[in-house]
C-alpha cells in the first residue's frame, strides 16, 4: 500500500490501536506510517534471495524520525554556529 493510500485509509485512532506500546506522534499527520503499510522485511529479503546473501538476520530495535519544525531549528542553529566559525 502506498503512504497515500494509507493516508486516505487509516485514521488517527487505527494509527493509536497499532502503536499503543509504541511512543511516537498519533495525529493527523502521520496515519502513513502505520505499521501495516510496511513490508515484511522476511518477505523482501526472500524475494531478493536471487541478488543477495543473508548473513546476519538483523531486526529493527528503534525507529527516529523528525519533523519539518525539528530540522527546522537545527538548521538555524548550524547556520548560527557557521556564522559564528567564521567571524572567528
Amino acid at each position: 500500500m502506498s503512504r497515500t493510500a494509507a493516508e486516505r485509509h487509516f485514521t488517527e485512532r487505527d494509527l493509536a490501536q497499532q502503536t499503543q506500546c509504541v511512543i511516537c506522534r498519533k495525529d493527523h499527520g502521520v496515519p502513513n506510517e502505520i505499521t501495516c503499510v510496511y513490508k515484511d522485511i522476511d518477505a523482501v529479503a526472500a524475494n531478493q534471495s536471487d541478488l543477495t546473501e543473508i548473513l546476519h538476520p538483523l531486526k529493527q530495535a528503534v525507529c527516529v524520525k523528525r519533523c519539518a519544525e525539528f530540522r527546522r531549528r537545527v538548521s538555524v542553529r548550524l547556520k548560527a554556529i557557521e556564522i559564528h566559525l567564521n567571524g572567528l
